[in-house]
């Protein structure tokens, strides 16, 4: 357990990194696998009730895949009434998941005509493998312009990163991740 609840800041938190190292398993961590017990739905729905009640209806959500132009508005929230049983399904090839960050970080791209490029990400500067892109995403006259040229971004240490250029804003924005 983190017991990071007993920690206060000055101010707001907008990242936490955690680090772990790997070590040997217990006997009593090993044997947590062998009887899987079934999942009690009734209880994990009384768990929901008591959250709701605490913070609120608003407070137990699910996230909902809608159609939409821009990447971070693909998904609605809508309230999870009641725990639902999964319904998995087969599949043969896994997709890749793409993490979309809430709030696009600021980032930094130099292309350079020698190499790929560098990209500054959370202070750190990283040398680019490869780039594929842009892919351009382009509207919201009827809101506000919206023209992003989005590139897939291979650093060396092989995180592939999914960056765009804000053209109205001449800003580089890091979207999300590859895993």
């Amino acid at each position: 357990r983190l017991r990071v609840e007993s920690i206060s800041f000055s101010s707001g938190v907008s990242e936490i990194r955690i680090v772990a190292k790997t070590g040997r398993p217990k006997l009593l961590q090993q044997g947590l696998f062998v009887n899987r017990p079934r999942r009690d739905f009734r209880q994990a729905d009384r768990a929901l009730a008591r959250i709701r009640a605490r913070y609120g209806d608003d407070t137990v959500v699910r996230a909902h895949l809608v159609e939409a132009h821009l990447p971070e508005a693909c998904y609605t929230w809508e309230l999870l009434d009641a725990v639902v049983p999964p319904s998995p399904v087969d599949v043969v090839c896994r997709p890749m998941v793409r993490r979309i960050h809430a709030a696009s970080p600021q980032v930094s791209f130099q292309p350079c005509a020698e190499s790929n490029g560098s990209l500054l990400r959370n202070g750190v500067a990283e040398q680019i493998d490869q780039v594929a892109g842009p892919y351009f995403v382009s509207g919201g006259w009827w809101h506000s312009l919206v023209h992003r040229e989005y590139y897939f971004a291979q650093i060396c240490a092989g995180d592939l990163l999914w960056i765009y250029y804000d053209r109205p804003r001449r800003q580089w924005r890091w979207q999300g991740q590859v895993e």
